[in-house]
């Protein structure tokens, strides 16, 4: 993937604004739903994107503007890095906190790096620095949590075909994530882990069985690095 002067490789807006949205409702505790992109530009100069979207408060039933900068933070070979930022226009008074007080400490080490191209042989028994794999099935997830998993394999999609090329991903396969360890009993909040690799294998609407690789790493701006790779 390449910038050369045009506005190509980056996730489209609406993709954008989703993947802004997701970490502002990680960040907040919050759980606004994504309505639709208001407007967008483009920086070429800083490789930036601003997305003005707008997102419904299902509590107070309610809707809300939001601003989303996403900025591409590197690219090493089949390697694209997006970094994210996302507020409420304006803010809301009681939202101003962050829930997660952790997001202001530095990148967790064991997750910098080079991305894996694969997964592990020896994955169901490799251990390092208190790093496990996890195998998350279809009844440990809820219904939110599989929207989740198919926004990070749309990034991982877009990371090799620009958003062009397979249809979105529709039908999920196997997930295997990796993150601190946890109490089994906690398991379900694998998916939550602010530090973690999922390995996400996925169909599209043609039937293709995709797989993509994704980081997300836990700062004040969340970072994402994906890959898409043809086997695990």
């Amino acid at each position: 993937m390449s910038f050369s002067g045009y506005d190509v490789g980056y996730p489209k807006p609406d993709l954008f604004g989703r993947i802004g949205l997701h970490c502002y409702n990680l960040k907040k505790g919050t759980n606004f739903l994504f309505l639709g992109v208001h407007r967008h530009r483009y920086i070429q100069t800083l490789f930036l994107r601003q997305v003005e979207f707008e997102a419904e408060d299902p509590i107070r039933s309610c809707t809300h503007r939001f601003d989303m900068h996403g900025y591409y933070a590197g690219k090493y070979e089949d390697t694209f890095t997006l970094g994210t930022s996302c507020s409420m226009v304006p803010p809301a008074p009681e939202e101003e906190g962050d829930v997660d007080d952790s997001l202001k400490g530095d990148m967790d080490d064991s997750f910098k790096g080079d991305l894996p191209d694969r997964l592990p042989q020896d994955w169901l028994t490799a251990s390092t620095n208190k790093l496990q794999y996890y195998e998350m099935e279809e009844s440990e997830m809820e219904e939110d949590d599989k929207e989740m998993l198919r926004l990070y394999a749309h990034l991982a999609l877009n990371s090799e075909c620009h958003g062009y090329g397979f249809p979105k991903p529709i039908e999920l396969g196997k997930v295997i994530v990796q993150t601190r360890q946890v109490v089994e009993s906690e398991k379900k909040m694998v998916l939550k882990a602010g530090n973690a690799i999922f390995y996400i294998s996925f169909k599209n609407r043609s039937g293709n069985v995709l797989n993509g690789i994704i980081r997300k790493t836990k700062k004040r701006n969340k970072l994402f690095s994906m890959k898409f790779v043809f086997l695990f």
